[in-house]
């Protein structure tokens, strides 16, 4: 049953010339189909709106989304496969999703969460994350700590699990040759030194990204290679993501009344925590955001223009009083 569904799921991919989902993804998907077919208890249930939103209604935003994609996949694989006619009901889906979809924009925005076990990670601060960093060194955790300082620096995804150590000159010759590849890095020079990235999630889109690694996390981090004898090319963590993962939320919940700290999180306090300080440490800052995006987007509606084009090319920065 699991490899009919993800070979359903590969074909519609295919069929609409999408990138192909990873095998760990399909296999999720198949898996989280048979668990709501096995509740519903009945052949094509998929094909009912009504019964499937009901069975999904207490589920979160984020997972009745991802439920209703794998649905709206195996009924377009009916529709071209087997002729069936399932226009309507997917119309049914579409409009659902986009609303899940206004739903979950909105309460990442507003900084909700869908229980009460979420809600206490949104409400995570800079000084609960420096408090665990603390808590991690003092209980031996150093690898742990130096991951977190990282994250907080580079607030990037799982790649951070694997990062090779290598040394500038050594880099440059490769880069100079194209043979780079994929990899991620930790460059290290005497003067100068990067975090180099070829591997992460969006990197179709922005291709490699190379940013400077400064004192003093760049001096945490070549003394954790000197005192661990890292070699060169050799992972500076040594995870793989899917461990990580588990690792972060093990380490992270035992040092912080057991609510976990992802990636994720961390990007969100990095962020809000880079803003305030541009400016000096207003906390109102957001407002104001708020207040200049809305004017800006209500004089592009005027015009009949995006607000990005507003944002680049019609506001004067240092208007004349």
């Amino acid at each position: 049953m699991s490899d009919l569904i993800i070979e359903k799921l590969n074909y519609v991919k295919e069929f609409n010339g999408k990138k192909q989902a990873s095998q760990t993804t399909l296999n999720n998907n198949a898996k989280m189909f048979i668990k709501l077919e096995k509740i519903a208890n009945k052949n094509n249930f998929y094909y009912d709106f009504t019964l499937v939103k009901n069975l999904l209604k207490d589920y979160s935003v984020s997972t009745q989304i991802n439920y209703i994609t794998i649905i709206l996949q195996l009924l377009e694989y009916d529709k071209i496969k087997t002729n069936k006619d399932t226009i309507k009901v997917i119309e049914l889906y579409k409009k659902y999703i986009d609303g899940l979809h206004e739903t979950k924009k909105s309460n990442a925005y507003n900084n909700i969460a869908s229980n009460d076990k979420k809600q206490a990670v949104l409400n995570l601060t800079i000084n609960d994350i420096n408090n665990v960093i603390t808590k991690l060194k003092s209980n031996g955790y150093f690898k742990d700590a130096l991951m977190i300082d990282f994250l907080m620096a580079f607030p990037c995804r799982l790649e951070v699990c694997n990062l090779k150590y290598i040394k500038l000159d050594e880099y440059t010759k490769l880069k100079r040759k194209n043979q780079l590849g994929d990899d991620n890095y930790i460059v290290i020079g005497s003067k100068k030194s990067y975090v180099s990235r070829g591997d992460y999630k969006t990197s179709d889109t922005y291709g490699r990204l190379e940013m400077e690694l400064k004192p003093p996390l760049k001096t945490k981090i070549f003394n954790y290679i000197k005192d661990n004898n890292i070699d060169f090319n050799e992972s500076v963590f040594g995870y793989t993501p899917q461990d990580l993962a588990k690792r972060l939320h093990y380490i992270t919940g035992k040092m912080n009344n057991g609510v976990s700290i992802s990636t994720n999180i961390i990007c969100k306090l990095a962020t809000t925590n880079n803003v305030i300080n541009a400016v000096g440490g207003d906390t109102e800052i957001f407002d104001k955001i708020e207040k200049v995006n809305n004017a800006i987007e209500e004089v592009g509606k005027i015009r009949g223009t995006s607000k990005t084009t507003m944002n680049n090319s019609y506001i004067i920065r240092n208007p004349k009083q």
